[in-house]
C-alpha cells in the first residue's frame, strides 16, 4: 500500500494504491510514499485535506515543485 505524489507541473496531485498485479514504474515527476507507523489510507486522506498547503508551499518556485 502506497502513496503516489506528484512533486513537479501538476503539484499536490494523489493517488493510493492498494494493491499492483505486477510491477510498475513512475514518472520522474512522481514521488512513492511508503507510510511506516500509521495507516497509509489514513495518510492518503489527511494528504488529501491538505492540498492546498502543498500549492501554497510551491507558490513561489518555477516550476512549481516541493
Amino acid at each position: 500500500q502506497d502513496i503516489v505524489f506528484v512533486k513537479t507541473a501538476s503539484i499536490g496531485k494523489i493517488g493510493y494504491i492498494k494493491e499492483l498485479q505486477e510491477k510498475a514504474t513512475i514518472n520522474p515527476q512522481m514521488a512513492i510514499i511508503t507510510a511506516q507507523g500509521i495507516n497509509p489510507f489514513y495518510l492518503f486522506l489527511a494528504m488529501n485535506t491538505i492540498f492546498s498547503l502543498f500549492t501554497t508551499l510551491a507558490a513561489n518556485t518555477t516550476p512549481l515543485e516541493i
